[in-house]
């Protein structure tokens, strides 16, 4: 339902402002961009974040994976 995924990506981007180190809001907010295939908002997402998290592997290994589908 498009309402739902509206709120929980409002809830994600909240989480974030609020708490910008919290990787699981950083996940799921990215998965929630894959789905709907807008990489390019979830390789920005993940980019952004991991310029400031450079030591969390796994966002960092999803962005290299979307990076690697992009080629």
């Amino acid at each position: 339902d498009m309402k739902e995924e509206k709120k929980a990506e409002m809830a994600y981007k909240h989480a974030l402002k609020v708490q910008p180190k919290f990787s699981q809001a950083i996940s799921s907010l990215g998965s929630m961009y894959e789905e709907k295939e807008q990489i390019k908002a979830a390789i920005s997402l993940y980019t952004d974040y991991i310029a400031k998290n450079k030591k969390d592997s796994v966002i960092l290994e999803r962005l290299v994976q979307l990076l690697f589908v992009q080629e």
